[in-house]
């Protein structure tokens, strides 16, 4: 049986205390280059409480991540707006930063003088490396890549899995709901037909 990765997005739910410094609420305003900026130099200076990732985020959509993961033997990646693509087994800072709608401390409110460029923010969040997702999929060439996506984060990655050749995008599997509306055409077909009818026991 082929190992499969699975890739989840971050949650708003922390189990750890996170402090002022670590929320995205508490940066000041600034270009999307400046915001990244202050964000990553928060990031560096925080040493002192790291966690192990699996154990940080909360609730059932990252419960049910951690469990298929298991079952799949190919790992646990987690998509996060706030640190990038995270292996599960990394020790890191207890934080709050989204771009989903709704919370204090979504970024794309923090940014003044041009719109939010997600697959710029992917990048510069990763450190400037521009494609850390392609670069895990090509360096797996035996694995199953299974993504559990929302579609705000969906917009995240996209440019990140485009810049793979199609024997390798053929290795990889979208979940989420509406995810093909906001999909480019050449990731369409590799959305699973799951939707709100499999939530429940």
């Amino acid at each position: 049986m082929q190992d499969v990765t699975v890739l989840t997005t971050c949650t708003n739910r922390k189990r750890y205390f996170v402090p002022s410094e670590m929320q995205a609420s508490t940066l000041k305003e600034g270009t999307q280059d400046n915001i990244i900026s202050q964000w990553l130099d928060r990031i560096t200076k925080n040493t002192s409480k790291l966690y192990i990732a699996s154990k940080v985020y909360c609730g059932r959509s990252f419960k049910e991540a951690i469990l298929a993961s298991y079952n799949a033997s190919g790992g646990l990646w987690i998509i996060s707006a706030g640190l990038g693509l995270v292996s599960a087994k990394s020790e890191i800072p207890s934080y709050n930063l989204t771009i989903t709608s709704g919370s204090p401390d979504n970024i794309i409110k923090k940014i003044i003088g041009s719109k939010f460029e997600p697959s710029a923010w992917w990048e510069g969040i990763n450190c400037n490396n521009q494609n850390p997702i392609s670069c895990l999929i090509k360096s797996n060439y035996e694995k199953l890549f299974v993504f559990a996506v929302s579609t705000n984060y969906m917009q995240l990655i996209s440019q990140d899995l485009l810049t793979l050749p199609d024997s390798d995008l053929d290795r990889i599997r979208l979940i989420g709901l509406s995810l093909e509306k906001s999909l480019d055409g050449k990731l369409q077909k590799f959305v699973m037909p799951y939707d709100e009818r499999l939530d429940g026991p």
